[in-house]
């Protein structure tokens, strides 16, 4: 039996493209619009003004844009001759400005509800203001005001971005030709004085509202990102990357805004052509047009399913899309893969309805049931059979052999303009006798597998929708209003969904049948379920089967590997952590993970390494559980943790060869592979570091404690380095309560001493300190002195911090004593610059560099590269008391070069803030925050509570310097409330000056 429909095609409709002109003054302003658009192709005028025309994904916006240079004459000129060639509907101007408030923050974006032109004026005895005020279009400052409400453009930034959270201003702007950078002079307090409410500062919408109102009031609207605060600081603002990200606010609020427009509804009068052909294509366009009419056959027929509204995708739409708009040579595929329940279906169907103004003759579908519960793979032939008969053939006419099924398919089909979609495909070999010959055709394949065999295939792999998305498929199913009552809960719903279109629909289904349910009791449902997978089912539509009949399609090996690989907690995995888990080789390895991600099993994270969906971890650990003992579980997990302690013990001892010496690591052999050098060890270590921590949670879990004890010890000079000292924390608290459980002395004593530096580097001296003191009573107990001396060095240290000098002293001359019997030459140059560090305290500022000097010939000596960054700005910090400024800054400026090469984030803190302090000390105050907000930067990445606080010492002393007294106050207070956390001595100085300032205000 065969059907037709009747075609619809869009040469019906009226399809003219909605012109939107948007304008920048900034390189950075044009960027972050222009990332925003896609199927860009350049336009230049005749009198040489380029732009650049593009469209906003899944709405009917084109957007011709342009970079006009800073200025407001310049911009009414140039807005003018863009508005006569294009004819817009309607004209943005994205960009940055200044802040003339202080309830504005860096990033925040103005939406200008006036704008203020307030350079127009009389030259008398005084300055006689004749301002010009331009007022914006109120349909656009609506739909603007309707944007910032329901905060949808924050789904155009990234999940960094979003979290500064940007807020919206809709106020007044100030238009001028000169850049405010300082609040203190004359024209900031005429700004203020006579346009009291303008919120921002900027130059170039008062030209941009002139030529608005030369052409019949085009409704205009001017965004602008608060890139700085119109003061002092605006060079740092812009150093610290301020007029990019907000450059990039503002943009995502344009785009958003204009997609949000109803090109009806703004009158657009562009036929799509250029006006008095004043720009052309920079380079020929393709040799037909796509919306060119074409003659519909009247046997058109159109067998696709009912295309239904997807949320998200549009990237992926109109990637494929813009692929239709030029006539190809040859048969084009695009081969759509994904994990199941990922929208494949729904994604070709609504992309083929999308080509039928290019393809009009016919739309085919044909379900191939490659992953369909209780039905076989559809065989080619029978496949022909039904393609056949949708073109007409009937059932007599129809060949029994597959190649004359093929050739008749083939010939019939050339004669058309149309679109094939295969759906649910299981190979190429069942797809390629269904292909047509010619590229009068357009081919959409779906399958679970990546069609790597495919001759001419595009692929397109679909991963999971955005947490933004995600809320708004939900709303769609459940209503929004259902929604808004508790987005934070329906988010958490859409995360526990995995993001996944298939189970956010199986949810979204039971919420609507269940009326009752609050979206807080069904997010609570879905997190005590243990198996998500099981709760989200919807008869055969379940996430759990719908994953099943990939996971039933595959080899023993493979399956095995699945399993096992769900019972990794890391984020990624590599063929050496899967071989482990497995119990193979890291080739037999590879080609199974290969295997796993062609059937869309696994997503791939970056060359050679993988990753599961949530859902499909679920699924995984679920298989395990019902399959495998616990007994294999655990082995599995045991592999796997002393597979990275050996890896990890030999890139320990390539990144900080002294390890040996400091209690980092005690495994004296190591068996693990080789690194080349130190960069390799390092980028090994960042790339496994959240795998690392999960493995060693997961060992302490299963009790496995010699292995969390030997892998805790391998890790500890990385995460040192590299000041992940929280992380740190958490691993050797692990590890000491299992060497408790062991009994094992020499572990214990590892485990404390660890336990403490890493305390010490939070800045938490006090339980370090106590650490240390129990570390040092089991190194007396084993005899140890290489332990003791380095304790005693660790003790001393702690108390130099602490404010306990002399018995600071008396542990160091022990430790120092110790070290130089046993010859202990690197160990003694630590002691040695422990003890500088305390005669600075002491204000003994020669007999510090004495105990420096030696320190550092010994560490160049030995070399110790991060002791002697240390040495070299204790050195530099040492001279800035003696006021040898010259000298300081030469040994400072050396520390930071090696801190660089290191890339060792204490150190950079360390060395950052003193510059601060010393650029403070010789009145180069600007630079001296410059270095403090770095050190301030460095700290906080390292979780160093101690250099936070100086860093934050540091910029208030810098800020006193610049008479900014306020500000230095605020910073001073969050100072002292770190010191006095800390329990450190600089909580006196700081004291002092937050007195000193709070009797200055009052």
């Amino acid at each position: 039996m065969t059907w037709r429909t009747t075609l619809w095609h869009s040469a019906s409709r009226d399809t003219s493209p909605a012109i939107a002109l948007v304008l920048c003054a900034l390189e950075s302003e044009y960027q972050a619009v222009r990332r925003h658009l896609c199927d860009l192709e350049t336009r230049v005028h005749r009198m040489g003004t380029r732009y650049e025309v593009g469209k906003i994904g899944g709405t009917p916006w084109t957007v011709a844009m342009a970079l006009i240079g800073p200025g407001n004459i310049g911009s009414a000129a140039l807005a003018e001759r863009s508005v006569a060639a294009f004819d817009p509907a309607v004209l943005v101007f994205s960009g940055v400005a200044g802040a003339l408030k202080d309830d504005l923050r860096l990033g925040d974006v103005v939406v200008a509800t006036r704008i203020d032109a307030y350079h127009g004026g009389k030259a008398t005895e005084d300055f006689r203001a004749r301002p010009v005020t331009w007022a914006v279009s109120h349909r656009l400052e609506q739909v603007a005001r309707h944007v910032a409400i329901n905060g949808s453009w924050t789904s155009l930034l990234t999940e960094a971005e979003r979290r500064s959270a940007p807020a919206v201003h809709l106020s007044p702007i100030a238009a001028g030709e000169v850049v405010v950078a300082s609040r203190d002079s004359a024209l900031y307090r005429y700004l203020n004085l006579h346009y009291n409410d303008a919120v921002a500062i900027e130059m170039e919408s008062a030209g941009l509202a002139n030529a608005a109102h030369l052409n019949d009031a085009l409704p205009t609207l001017a965004i602008r990102g608060i890139s700085d605060m119109a003061d002092s600081q605006k060079t740092s603002a812009d150093r610290s990357g301020w007029q990019r990200r907000a450059a990039g606010n503002a943009a995502a609020f344009a785009i958003s805004l204009l997609s949000s427009l109803d090109p009806l509804e703004f009158g657009n009068k562009s036929d799509g052509r250029t006006p008095h052909d004043a720009v052309a294509p920079a380079r020929p366009g393709p040799s037909w047009s796509p919306t060119q009419s074409f003659s519909t056959d009247s046997r058109a027929t159109n067998f696709l399913p009912r295309d239904i509204p997807i949320t998200g995708r549009a990237i992926e739409t109109e990637r494929v899309i813009r692929n239709s708009d030029s006539v190809p040579e040859v048969l084009v595929i695009d081969a759509v893969s994904g994990m199941a329940g990922v929208g494949k279906t729904t994604l070709a169907v609504h992309i083929a309805y999308r080509m039928i103004p290019q393809f009009p003759d016919a739309q085919f579908f044909i379900d191939l049931h490659g992953f369909t519960a209780g039905h076989p793979p559809l065989d080619p032939k029978e496949a022909l059979g039904v393609l056949l008969g949708m073109i007409g053939l009937s059932a007599d006419e129809i060949p029994q052999s597959i190649d004359a099924r093929s050739y008749i398919w083939r010939s019939q089909v050339a004669r058309m303009r149309s679109v094939l979609v295969l759906d649910n495909a299981l190979n190429a070999g069942q797809i390629t006798p269904l292909l047509p010959g010619t590229a009068t055709c357009r081919v959409l394949v779906t399958s679970r597998r990546r069609m790597t065999g495919l001759d001419n295939a595009r692929s397109l792999s679909l991963s999971c929708l955005s947490r933004h998305e995600s809320v708004r498929l939900l709303g769609q199913i459940v209503g929004m209003e259902r929604i808004l009552s508790d987005r934070s809960s329906a988010e958490e719903v859409a995360d526990l969904c995995g993001r996944l279109p298939l189970a956010l629909h199986i949810a979204g289904s039971k919420l609507r049948e269940h009326a009752g349910w609050s979206i807080g009791y069904f997010r609570k449902k879905l997190t005590a379920a243990q198996s998500t997978t099981q709760t989200l089912r919807a008869d055969e539509k379940g996430i759990a089967a719908s994953i099943s009949l990939s996971y039933s399609g595959l080899p023993e090996e493979c399956k095995r590997m699945f399993r096992r690989l769900g019972l990794h907690d890391g984020p990624v995995f590599s063929a050496d952590s899967a071989a482990a888990l497995a119990d193979t080789d890291s080739e037999q390895a590879e080609t199974q993970l290969e295997i796993l991600y062609s059937h869309s099993l696994l997503e791939e994270s970056t060359d050679g390494r993988y990753h599961f969906h949530d859902l499909l971890r679920d699924y995984a650990k679920d298989m395990a559980r019902r399959i495998d003992s616990a007994a294999d579980r655990k082995r599995s997990i045991e592999r796997l943790v002393f597979s990275y302690v050996e890896t990890s013990q030999a890139a320990s001892l390539v990144v900080d060869p002294h390890s040996r010496n400091s209690g980092g690591t005690s495994v004296s052999d190591c068996m693990g592979p080789e690194f080349s050098g130190r960069d390799e060890a390092m980028k090994w270590f960042e790339s496994e570091r959240l795998n690392l921590m999960a493995v060693i949670r997961q060992a302490a879990d299963l009790h496995l404690n010699d292995g969390l004890i030997r892998l805790a010890e391998s890790v500890s000079a990385f995460l040192n380095i590299r000041g992940y000292a929280p992380n740190a924390v958490e691993i050797h608290q692990l590890a000491r309560d299992a060497s408790g459980v062991m009994q094992d002395g020499r572990s214990m004593m590892i485990a404390a001493e660890n336990l403490g530096a890493a305390l010490w580097e939070i800045g938490d001296f006090s339980r370090a300190g106590q650490e240390f003191d129990q570390a040092l009573a089991l190194a007396k107990r084993l005899r140890d002195e290489p332990a003791i001396a380095r304790l005693l060095d660790r003790i001393g240290f702690t108390l130099e911090r602490t404010g306990d000098y002399a018995t600071a002293v008396t542990c160091l001359h022990e430790s120092l004593s110790i070290r130089q019997r046993v010859n202990d030459r690197y160990g003694e140059a630590k002691t040695l610059n422990s003890l500088g560090a305390v005669h600075w305290r002491q204000h003994e500022y020669g007999a510090a560099m004495d105990c420096f000097k030696k320190a550092l010939r010994i560490r160049r000596e030995v070399s110790d590269r991060y002791g002697e960054a240390r040495t070299l700005s204790n050195m530099g910090f040492t001279l800035a008391r003696t006021e040898d400024f010259q000298g300081a800054f030469r040994y400072l400026n050396e520390a930071l070069q090696l801190a660089v090469r290191l890339d060792d984030r204490q150190i950079l803190s360390t060395v950052h803030n003193n510059l601060g302090y010393l650029k403070c000390s010789t009145g180069h105050y600007t630079e001296g925050l410059e270095s403090a907000e770095r050190g301030l930067t460095f700290a906080r990445q390292a979780g160093s509570m101690y250099q936070e606080a100086r860093a934050l010492d540091a910029s208030a002393k810098n800020f006193e310097g610049t008479g900014n007294t306020d500000e230095a106050l605020r910073l001073f207070r969050q100072a002292l409330d770190i010191f006095e956390q800390l329990g450190v001595p600089e909580s006196g100085e700081v004291r002092t000056a937050v007195r000193r300032l709070d009797h200055r205000s009052l």
